[in-house]
């Protein structure tokens, strides 16, 4: 019954498919294709995350983002960045392959900071030491790795809402200001949905 099913869908995709437009289907295709003749507002952001224990595993990216983002660099408590094992890949070649050749496309490269312990996120909002700390070491990175900027990707795990109190948003505010270049954060959906949407508004 699986097995029908699928064949079905897969009949009804192709389907589909043979009558859309050929433009429909070259713009699917070859995003950067669709790039072309179309103004800076209507050109549309194609964002690749690229995991530490990914690296030297993919295929070599290059026109195919418009950004491309080293995930992650653990963030401690205290502001600092942790170099381990991981985070020190942003220094390996598979990498810098793939690095430069988004870059040679025209393409950003970012680099994601990450904290997903409740304790350790709230003494980093609440000293401005730490949020201190912590701007000048990514804007050192940002700086010496030639990248264009950052995504964050900081989480509460016990209510994940709470991302959105006015503590962190003035702290994004601030990274806005740290010469960073892009500043972009990440939105996991399942946190919407799972939080209390009345405190939403």
């Amino acid at each position: 019954m699986v097995f029908l099913s699928l064949m079905v869908g897969i009949g009804i995709g192709l389907l589909l498919w043979k009558y859309l437009p050929a433009g429909t289907r070259r713009e699917i295709l070859s995003p950067l294709g669709y790039f072309e003749n179309k103004s800076e507002e209507e050109r549309m952001e194609v964002v690749g995350f690229l995991p530490t224990w990914m690296i030297g595993k993919t295929k070599i990216y290059g026109e195919e983002l418009t950004q491309l983002i080293f995930s992650g660099i653990e963030v401690n408590k205290d502001g600092s960045l942790l170099w381990d094992v991981q985070s020190k890949k942003i220094n390996n070649d598979d990498y810098l392959v793939v690095k430069n050749n988004v870059k040679k496309s025209g393409g950003k490269n970012l680099i994601s900071i990450k904290l997903f312990t409740d304790k350790n996120l709230d003494k980093l909002v609440a000293s401005d030491f730490a949020k201190q700390n912590l701007y000048k070491e990514v804007k050192d990175i940002v700086m010496t790795g030639g990248f264009d900027g950052v995504n964050v990707d900081f989480e509460y795990m016990s209510d994940p809402i709470r991302i959105l109190n006015s503590d962190m948003m003035a702290m994004l505010a601030e990274m806005k200001r740290a010469g960073w270049g892009i500043v972009n954060v990440d939105v996991f959906a399942n946190t919407i949905i799972k939080g209390d949407a009345e405190r939403l508004t």
